[in-house]
Formats: C-alpha cells, structure tokens, sequence
C-alpha cells in the first residue's frame, strides 16, 4: 500500500505501506505522524518537543519515532530532500505527544480547527517557526499541531534543539541595542544565516578565530 502525502488514511486492519514526502530546499524544519515506526537516518532527524525556554520551542532527539506519533523532523541537508519510510502496524487512536503543558497533535486525515476560542492556544508550524494560529486553521494528513498550555504566550516560537540551550546567556550590548562592532564578530540566527542587528530569541555570535557564543534577546 502506498500512502499519498495529503490525502487522508485509514486501514480497519493490519497494513504495510510507504510513504514519501518532498521537502523543498528552502525548508529545514516540518511536522510529522506517521501511522508506522521510523528511524531518524542521515538526511533527517525526528524531534519530541520537550519545553519552553526564554520564547524559543526547545527540541529533544529521538531515534525512533513510533507509529502514530507525531513529531518535528528537521531535514539535514541543504538540497531538496525526500523523507519518508515504509513499515507496517496498525491504527493507533490518540496520535499525541507531550509534555509539560504542551501537547503536538497528529492526524491522518485533514483536520479544520474554526472555533476562534480553540485557537488561543494552538500553533502551526511555517517557514521553520511556529506561529500562533488565528481565526481558523487546516492541518493536513500526517502532520501536527501543539497546544500550548504552559502560560508562555507568543505569536511566533522559534525553533532550537535541547542541547543548543546549553550555556547560553544574556550578553552587554552597546547603547543602540546593536550587535558588539568588534571587526572579528558576526552575527548569525538559529539556522546558520548571518544577520546584522539583534533579535529577539537565541542568537550566535561568531568570531574570526571560529569561538561562537550563543546570546538570548528578550
């Protein structure tokens, strides 16, 4: 059997299937749930969303992620990738995974969220952030949502992995709230790109020697 990315599955008994999705270049980040388990390999690595920290998402590894249970995939190449697996099981109801006060929700089938009070809470993933959903919202088939209950709101959550977190720390800015001007710095967000004033979130700043350190913005 071969699951089509988009269009929503069902199986009332036992099944073995494949399924692919094309991930373009300009994407690192998505969601995912799969009804089968799924190892992360070379070209992508699976994520449990573990907590929040200083407005940034913070993500945990997993080696392998289990049927019905939906994920953050980050793609690790730069090249437009193809992801996906085969396996088989069956059905599993309640595709969610959590934590403290926040929930990723999956699904197989297209799902419509319209309530305006249901959507407080309740981010979508896009352009490698998550962004706070507002007056309705459509997920398709084999990707999630989180609800956010920690109390820790904002429009948009940037992304980082649990392990980046380590060692951060708030660091003395000039007077204009600019980046440090040493000759030998740079600036650079989250996903490698260089940027040339602060923002809000974790930050890296490089020096010529190739020392980085990683700076909160709040």
């Amino acid at each position: 059997m071969v699951i089509t990315d988009g269009e929503p599955f069902y199986s009332p008994e036992g099944f073995t299937a494949s399924y692919e999705r094309n991930v373009e270049a300009t994407t690192k980040y998505g969601t995912i749930c799969l009804p089968f388990e799924v190892n992360s390999d070379s070209d992508v690595q699976y994520y449990y969303i573990d907590r929040i920290e200083d407005g940034t998402l913070c993500l945990t590894e997993v080696a392998t992620l289990e049927a019905g249970t939906p994920a953050v995939f980050a793609k690790l190449t730069d090249n437009a990738t193809t992801i996906g697996a085969q396996g088989s099981g069956t059905i599993k109801a309640g595709a969610v995974a959590s934590a403290t006060g926040l929930k990723l929700v999956g699904t197989f089938k297209k799902l419509y969220i319209t309530d305006a009070d249901s959507l407080d809470n309740i981010y979508y993933i896009s352009q490698d952030k998550f962004y706070q959903a507002t007056n309705s919202l459509t997920v398709a088939p084999f990707r999630a949502y989180f609800e956010n209950n920690t109390g820790e709101s904002s429009p948009i959550f940037d992304i980082a992995l649990s392990d980046d977190m380590t060692g951060i720390r708030n660091e003395e800015l000039d007077t204009n709230g600019q980046w440090p001007t040493a000759n030998d710095q740079s600036a650079y967000d989250l996903q490698g790109r260089k940027i040339g004033a602060l923002r809000k979130g974790i930050n890296i700043l490089r020096s010529a020697n190739g020392e980085t350190k990683k700076i909160i913005v709040k």
